[in-house]
């Protein structure tokens, strides 16, 4: 989580989605009567490895 959203990693998109599902009926069962949710994507082929790999590439 960071200041302007939740990351969510998976190895495929399939998994991705069903976290976001997870997560939007997770807000509801809260006791939400509603949920905005703003979905961002970026998928690579090219290269295998975990997202924080670029952060330690960064020295972050």
């Amino acid at each position: 989580m960071g200041p302007m959203g939740t990351t969510v990693e998976a190895e495929t998109t399939e998994e991705a989605y069903a976290a976001i599902a997870r997560a939007q009926a997770a807000v509801f069962e809260l006791g939400a009567g509603r949920a905005y949710t703003v979905i961002k994507m970026d998928e690579r082929r090219d290269i295998e490895g975990p997202l924080h790999g670029g952060y330690d590439a960064l020295g972050a």
